[in-house]
């Protein structure tokens, strides 16, 4: 799965989405492999119907029997009682292509900084809201992303 083609589709269905991550850690200048495409969107329930018929169309499948209707009625059980932090898509013809809509955090929550590539613009989380978001997480990998943001 491009993240080009999935930025697109969410740009032409007018979701306000950011890129965080993984692959917002590479965009800050720290090159590092990633498996997922992990995005924080305006968390409304016509936002989490049109993400999930964009990735729907582009053969992804959540992972846990959940619809964007679920997850929005549902959102603040999912995270305090199921340590939900993502709602988790995977393509089923290659199940490690993978997209990750967190629900902990809305878009409105932080800041964004948009790259270029190619003729692409994308909507990244600003390089100081990754780094505090990676330390709210606190996984080991997150504190070595955090050194090399910071350096």
């Amino acid at each position: 799965m491009k993240l080009s083609e999935i930025v697109t589709e969410l740009k032409a269905a007018k979701i306000n989405y950011m890129i965080v991550g993984g692959y917002a850690v590479n965009f800050h200048g720290y090159s590092r492999n990633t498996v997922d495409i992990d995005l924080i969107i305006k968390l409304t329930l016509a936002n989490l119907k049109k993400v999930e018929k964009i990735l729907n169309g582009l053969g992804m499948v959540s992972k846990l029997p959940i619809d964007a209707i679920s997850v929005f009625n549902f959102r603040e059980e999912y995270i305090q009682n199921r340590n939900m932090i993502a709602w988790d898509f995977y393509s089923e013809e290659d199940p490690t292509d993978q997209v990750d809509i967190l629900i902990t955090h809305d878009v409105s929550d932080f800041k964004a900084e948009k790259f270029k590539v190619g003729d692409m613009i994308f909507k990244v989380i600003s390089k100081d809201d990754l780094i505090a978001m990676k330390k709210e997480s606190g996984r080991e990998k997150d504190l070595l992303d955090i050194k090399e943001l910071s350096k």
